[in-house]
């Protein structure tokens, strides 16, 4: 009905300079690990110059180990990574119709991450760094450096597609598609698309050289294969907007297909209800 359609499209936008200024004041933690690390050294009877010269080391390493990281955990959506560790490995969603009013709501609910993908270039990074940081007296940094691409290496495979991998709520009611974050007239509905937002995988195996395989490049395709499958996102293109607009992500393929097909019939069959009938009067 004409009177019950929102005269635009209502889309809120974070920030990603508020983002990372709100999450900058988390970053500080590790400045409490380097008070651990500085007892370290100082129950290992260092000299005062040189304790003060490795404290300030440790400073910088960690500082950058840690904060870094973490900033970049919070900023790309890694608390969803989290916050899903809960669910299965398949996405799935359940509709819900009322019956007096004809709203229809889609409650989304993705698949967790791959818990074997991260973990192995952390573990790996984390044994390969242990007899550097044994004799704090002899570590030249190179501890620190092999220890960094670990971390730097888990959050490759967590990060991509971690912004939208939370429970999404669609509704479609009064004549609108609504979300959290979206709010439009059915009118400016132009599809439903089914998007990737995951790791890129090259469709061909590995190829053995002259001395086989890396296990380093098994390990890392199989960490990809694991968690691409659950990467897929749901996207509503819309009249007036460059760029389509997530409406649910971290999603398994069947679950985006069979999402797609529904939010397509049901927008339809909303749009033949709100179409004004014409009444023919009796002769």
């Amino acid at each position: 009905m004409p009177g019950t359609e929102p005269a635009a499209i209502e889309l809120s936008v974070t920030s990603p300079l508020a983002d990372g200024l709100r999450w900058a004041a988390v970053a500080a933690v590790p400045v409490l690990a380097c008070a651990m690390v500085s007892a370290r050294l100082g129950a290992a009877g260092l000299e005062p110059e040189i304790l003060l010269r490795a404290f300030a080391l440790r400073l910088g390493q960690w500082g950058a180990l840690l904060g870094v990281p973490l900033w970049l955990f919070l900023f790309f959506g890694g608390l969803n990574v989290v916050r899903t560790l809960h669910l299965p490995t398949v996405a799935a969603y359940r509709r819900e119709v009322d019956p007096q009013t004809g709203a229809t709501t889609y409650h989304v609910l993705p698949a967790r991450n791959s818990r074997l993908a991260p973990l192995i270039p952390l573990l790996m990074g984390a044994v390969a760094a242990m007899p550097f940081y044994v004799n704090p007296a002899t570590d030249t940094g190179l501890g620190f450096v092999v220890l960094a691409i670990g971390v730097a290496m888990s959050g490759f495979f967590l990060l991509p597609g971690a912004r939208h991998r939370r429970p999404a709520r669609i509704d479609i009611v009064d004549g609108a598609l609504k979300t959290a974050r979206l709010r439009a007239p059915l009118g400016a509905v132009d599809g439903f698309d089914i998007g990737y937002q995951g790791l890129a995988i090259m469709p061909e195996p590995a190829i053995d050289g002259s001395r086989g395989v890396a296990a380093s490049k098994l390990l890392g395709r199989e960490a990809k294969l694991r968690q691409a499958p659950r990467s897929y996102v749901v996207e509503v293109r819309l009249k007036g907007l460059a760029a389509p607009v997530v409406l649910a992500g971290g999603l398994t393929p069947c679950c985006a297909d069979d999402l797609v097909r529904d939010l397509r019939k049901q927008v339809a069959r909303s749009r033949s209800h709100d179409r004004p009938r014409l009444r023919v009067a009796a002769k």
